[in-house]
């Protein structure tokens, strides 16, 4: 794995848990973004504290890969996922609840720019069809993720398109859109003119299939029953099942990552 590769897929776990970061403050987390766009733009900023340290330390390795002025689209993508990421900080607001179009709109903002931001890093530079597919999957996985999540979101007041809607009616309708949006954003794919396109493209729709399924088995008491019923069947595992095997192997994860991530930052 390159070292842009690795510190990019370290980068917004990072960024992410700290802005997530209950016992920090609303404040501290606007100045610990305002330092940290500074530095994406490639200013020279003191880290405050060793988590700001870490993080610095990633940027740092992308920078050692990708000069600035070589390859700016790498710089302008990163700066796009941080302005997703402060604008996130109102979904995490206690003041009143942003409507439906303005969460949609942050979501796709942080998610597209993520993948965007991938592909520039995988090939140094992208085409404009190439840049809008990585646009495009990234809004995909971004929404996938807050359906997944949508239950620790509701219970942390972090509102989503899907934690916003889960008081009110059932989400079937909000995750058969999704699903729409993915098949949609995999047409586009048939832009890239490569000898595995076909082979890739069945794979990303598989794999993005069985997220939707489950995220659904995780929160089943948000969707119709008669809902559950028909997508059962597309699923490799019963729904009962796959929900009883995350609650087991979600902490081994967690435990492993942890210990991974502080391992390769020595």
């Amino acid at each position: 794995m390159p070292p842009s590769i690795f510190a990019y897929s370290m980068l917004y776990p990072y960024t992410d848990n700290l802005l997530d970061d209950a016992e920090i403050t609303a404040d501290s987390k606007r100045k610990i973004c305002t330092r940290l766009g500074l530095r994406l733009e490639g200013a020279r900023v003191e880290p405050e504290g060793r988590r700001e340290r870490d993080i610095y330390r990633l940027v740092a390795m992308i920078e050692g890969e990708y000069d600035r002025p070589g390859f700016p689209d790498v710089y302008h993508a990163l700066l796009a996922i941080h302005r997703g990421q402060v604008r996130s900080l109102l979904q995490q607001d206690s003041g009143p609840i942003p409507d439906d179009d303005r969460i949609l709109e942050i979501s796709v903002e942080k998610g597209g720019a993520s993948v965007l931001a991938d592909g520039y890093l995988v090939a140094g530079k992208l085409s404009g069809r190439e840049a809008d597919f990585c646009f495009g999957f990234g809004a995909v996985l971004q929404l996938f993720d807050d359906l997944q999540d949508v239950t620790p979101d509701i219970e942390a007041g972090r509102w989503t398109l899907f934690s916003r809607n889960a008081h009110r009616l059932p989400l079937d309708g909000l995750a058969s859109r999704l699903h729409r949006f993915l098949l949609n954003v995999l047409r586009s794919a048939d832009r890239f003119r490569i000898s595995a396109q076909p082979v890739l493209k069945d794979l990303i729709r598989r794999n993005c299939g069985f997220l939707l399924l489950q995220a659904v088995s995780q929160n089943q008491d948000l969707f119709d029953r008669s809902y559950l019923r028909r997508l059962e069947p597309h699923s490799p595992l019963r729904f009962g099942y796959l929900k009883s095997l995350r609650a087991v192997i979600t902490p081994i994860i967690d435990r492993l990552s942890v210990r991974w991530r502080l391992a390769a930052l020595r």
